[in-house]
């Protein structure tokens, strides 16, 4: 499966990516390639994500990155992960937007 970004998850993993280049690139490169792997992984094993006990009402699963946790759901229809909120462990996560059917 194809695994993408929404927009807005995109948009906030930029940003930490960003910070930590500003702080260490090779720190940088490092977690990028580990977010790459897991990325990979997730879009053969879309199912291997943990499930996430604090959203269980939606269809949504995780995988961790230290110190980032990345929020995704599964459509089967477009063949795709659909990464919808990255958020630092860190941080209080909001409750994911999830797309609208027909959304990109």
């Amino acid at each position: 499966m194809r695994v993408q970004f929404s927009a807005d998850a995109g948009v906030y993993f930029d940003d930490a990516l960003t910070r930590l280049r500003l702080l260490n690139r090779f720190a940088a490169v490092r977690f990028m390639a580990k977010v790459r792997r897991q990325m990979r992984r997730v879009g053969q094993y879309p199912h291997s994500g943990n499930a996430v006990p604090e959203y269980g009402h939606l269809p949504i699963r995780e995988f961790i990155v230290d110190p980032y946790r990345f929020f995704y759901c599964i459509d089967e229809r477009k063949r795709r992960v659909l990464i919808v909120a990255v958020w630092h462990g860190s941080q209080q996560a909001l409750e994911p937007r999830l797309p609208v059917p027909g959304e990109r």
